[in-house]
């Protein structure tokens, strides 16, 4: 179809569309560019109407349909109720708006609307731009006269596309026949991102980005129809709710689903995820596997259904014709709460389900899941548990149940699992084989379920008759709940200071789930500091070593290169590094995290040599400045260092023999974030910052043999490592696990043998010389990492144990050296370390100077 451009049929004042029953279809571009509304009294920056031509007596109209295609900014900063768009043709048009990626409507004030419908049209709009109305909604259907309004079409924020401001669209007395879709951003700041008043949309709400509003999500009021489904695959977060239906006079209708998709969220902030009111409602609502629907605000309910307000209400008001089906999340006060006398409303909870909450009123439901609640639980209707019900036992359960229910059917294969409250838990007088009522209802059936208790706990006896379920619970000591572990002692000690901390252990049932925690809140469960240290002051050491091994070679084949010989040089050397550590087992049998570290630094030294006449002496100095970072496997932990040392090296050399040496000291300065990763547990960082000294030692003795024009040196080494950590405490977000760490000490004592491989070759302007050095070592010492630590909440101290040590390790380093005439020396290299289990690969680039 033919494209026009704006610029040529307007000015850049105003922009007026002629639209009526075409026989020909236009697409209209409105170019790149600021276009402002001219004036005040203005309705639109660009009207889209027909218009009506008078020729010779005889009226016609301009005939347009089409698209248009916004890639300029239309702006609104003046008037009352000024538009950006406006519709406003009275013979039903059929046109497509596409704002573009560099397009935008702007109403920066007045109470108009980027786009709004005053009369019936055709029209899909699909926005890639920026949609902005400050006081009012962005999209506006509702009607200028007293005709009906029907807008047919589909509205779709594209993933690019952005709507903010008060509203994104609000039905008012018309309807919209077809769909809103986000695929992009809506942030709002109004009682509703989409609300429907007296009108109806005919079509789903669509929701795969991110939306977000002050009010609610969507609102539907005043006799409104939503004739489709909510589908959420994205997220959606309401300061006020989620989702509103509420009817005033006469009732609301809701014709099909609210469907919460797998990974999709939910969230209100401070009121119901789901309010119906004065409506019937004809789906159902779902929250699929992985999906979140979460009230965060105490009293209010995923899902609430109010009672009629309505003198006369029809039989569906209040009905949700298909209940509520959980196979994600759902957590909140309620999980439902249904005030509704007319129906009872159907909740099931399938069998990857969680519900964390209580549910009240007129409900029947189905646990086929994991339901966690505690009292305030009364259902008028049926509870039948085929899976796992959890219970959070008060005080008060000594005389009142804390699940109320008409009929409770407990399933064979089902369990209930009981743990106190926090307050129940820290009563000294409680929990000394006293009787707690779990449940009671006017016919309680138990067809064999299994009543457990957590690791806290023991239940000694369980009973049950045809009104109430009920358990005896004995308190265990913190030495009694797994004897001979300090360990587990220490944490449940803790527990009796740290709400959060007892939370994660009320709901731990069985031994296995009790060492995974404590597995996991290891300060150092990947041992990855202690190796990062290691590591880095490794590198530390070889560096000026190679740096004495490259510059021998030269001694050795006499000076043949530069004016005069020199006795002093200036180098530096820049250093990269990954290593990979495999999870690995200690004494005990117990799994410690692998990880993947990557190094990056630089080292700078200064040296000089003597020549005498039977013996050369070479000494020097270095520092080296890195910064480490390692990542626990399958974990979001952070752990990083910052590392300095200072080097002082020196190598004799008499005939054919050597004896290179280096002594280094340095510190460490650790920023480390980790995360107790367990079900269930709080997802807060526990934060730590110390520091830990370095203290090396390493000797290399070895033997210049020439062979076939080559230098081989056998070389036989003695290696001593020293790291002390200091003492430090963790800051605990508030999860319980922070913990208080006792310095500790590591040592490495290794002897080593390897060989040396070198090859000098002159060039035009200097030599060069790629060499190889195989070495292996062994550490006599052996030393294991272990940590003694408490919780900051607690005293008790225990100790958790690192890998057994692998006492062989590897090395191997590639370099090429070119010597140029002028003094200056170029290495690449390349080395390699590994042991069982772990590697490195260490790269590197150094700059030599002599003078």
């Amino acid at each position: 179809m033919p494209s026009r451009k704006s610029s040529k049929l307007w000015p850049l004042s105003v922009l007026t569309i002629a639209v009526s029953n075409a026989l020909i279809a236009e697409v209209i571009t409105i170019e790149e560019g600021d276009y402002y509304l001219p004036s005040a009294s203005s309705s639109a920056v660009a009207t889209l109407r027909s218009r009506s031509v008078v020729y010779r007596g005889q009226t016609y109209l301009l005939q347009f349909n089409g698209t248009v295609n916004l890639e300029g900014r239309l702006i609104v900063d003046k008037g009352d109720l000024s538009h950006g768009i406006f519709f406003n043709d009275n013979s039903d048009p059929d046109i497509d708006l596409n704002i573009k990626h560099s397009g935008a409507i702007l109403v920066q004030q007045g109470g108009g609307s980027a786009i709004k419908f005053g009369r019936s049209a055709y029209s899909n709009i699909n926005n890639s731009g920026y949609l902005y109305s400050r006081n009012t909604e962005v999209i506006a259907i509702s009607k200028n006269g007293n005709e009906n309004i029907q807008v047919t079409g589909t509205i779709t924020n594209e993933p690019s596309g952005v709507i903010e401001g008060y509203a994104a669209m609000r039905i008012f007395e018309a309807d919209l026949n077809g769909s809103f879709i986000n695929n992009g951003k809506i942030n709002t700041t109004g009682t509703a991102g989409v609300s429907i008043q007296t009108g109806g949309l005919y079509g789903n709400i669509v929701n795969n980005g991110e939306w977000t509003s002050n009010g609610y999500v969507f609102r539907v009021d005043d006799a409104g129809i939503f004739g489709g489904s909510i589908i959420n695959s994205g997220n959606m977060t309401g300061t006020d709710g989620v989702i509103k239906v509420y009817g005033d006079a006469s009732a609301s209708s809701f014709s099909h689903d609210i469907l919460n998709k797998s990974f999709a969220t939910m969230t209100a902030q401070k009121g119901h995820v789901i309010a119906i009111r004065d409506a019937t409602f004809g789906g159902g609502i779902i929250n699929e596997a992985a999906g979140r629907m979460v009230a965060n605000e105490e009293g209010m309910s995923v899902v609430y259904v109010g009672d009629s307000t309505i003198s006369d209400p029809g039989s569906e008001d209040g009905l949700i014709a298909e209940g509520i089906l959980n196979a994600g999340f759902m957590g909140g006060y309620y999980i439902a709460n249904n005030d509704s006398a007319a129906h009872d409303l159907a909740v099931t909870n399938e069998s990857t389900g969680l519900m964390a909450g209580r549910i009240k009123g007129k409900v029947n439901l189905v646990n086929r899941g994991t339901f966690l609640t505690m009292r305030g639980t009364d259902i008028t209707g049926n509870l039948l548990n085929q899976g796992v019900l959890e219970l959070s036992v008060d005080a008060d359960a000594a005389n009142t149940a804390v699940v109320r229910a008409s009929t409770a059917t407990l399933a064979a294969n089902s369990a209930v699992i009981v743990a106190p409250d926090f307050s129940l838990y820290t009563d000294e007088a409680k929990l000394q084989g006293e009787s707690y009522k779990l449940i009671n209802a006017d016919t309680l059936t138990n067809a064999g379920t299994s009543v457990l208790t957590t690791v806290l706990l023991d239940a000694n006896t369980v009973t049950s008759d045809s009104n109430d379920l009920e358990v005896t619970l004995t308190k265990l000591e913190p030495d009694e709940v797994l004897p001979g572990s300090k360990s587990v002692e220490a944490i449940v000690e803790a527990a009796e200071n740290s709400e959060a901390l007892f939370g994660l252990l009320a709901r731990t049932s069985n031994q296995t789930q009790l060492k995974k925690v404590i597995h996991e809140n290891w300060v150092n469960n990947s041992n990855a500091s202690q190796l990062m240290n290691v590591m880095v002051q490794k590198e530390a050491t070889s560096i000026p070593l190679q740096r004495l091994s490259v510059g021998r070679q030269g001694s050795l084949r006499g000076v043949a290169y530069g004016d005069q010989p020199q006795n002093k040089g200036i180098w530096m050397q820049m250093l990269a590094a990954d290593a990979s550590q495999e999870s690995r087992k200690n004494k005990s049998g117990e799994t410690l995290s692998g990880f993947d570290a990557t190094v990056s630094g630089f080292s700078f030294g200064l040296e000089q040599w003597l020549d005498k006449d039977d013996y050369e002496l070479t000494y020097g100095g270095a520092l080296t400045v890195a910064e480490v970072t390692a990542d626990k496997n399958n974990s979001i932990d952070q752990n990083g260092i910052k590392n300095y040392q200072l080097s002082v090296y020196g190598s004799y050399s008499k005939n054919h023999w050597y004896l290179d040496g280096i002594l280094n000291i340095g510190q460490s300065q650790h920023n480390r974030s980790r995360y107790v990763e367990v079900d269930n547990a709080s997802p807060l960082p526990i934060k730590s910052e110390f520091n830990s000294h370095h203290y090396g030692l390493q000797i290399l003795a070895g033997f210049n043999q020439p062979h076939w024009n080559m230098m081989l040196q056998p070389i036989v080494g003695f290696n001593y490592s020293r790291i002390v950590s200091d003492n430090y405490k963790e800051t605990d977000s508030g999860t319980g696990f922070g913990q208080a760490i006792r310095g500790q000490t590591y040592q490495k004592i290794e002897l080593g043998a390897g060989l040396d491989v070198s090859k000098i070759f002159q060039v035009s302007s200097g030599e060069l010389e790629p060499s190889a050095r195989f070495m292996m070592w062994h550490d006599v010492k052996g030393d294991q990492i272990e940590t003694t630590s408490r919780y900051l909440v607690g005293s008790t101290e225990f100790t958790s144990e690192g890998a057994k040590p692998e006492k062989n390790s590897y090395a191997m380093a590639l370099n090429l050296t070119y010597r140029k005439d002028d003094n200056l020396t170029f290495v690449v290299g390349y080395n390699r370390n590994q042991k069982s289990g772990y590697q490195s690969n260490n790269y590197y680039f150094r700059l030599r100077y002599d003078f």
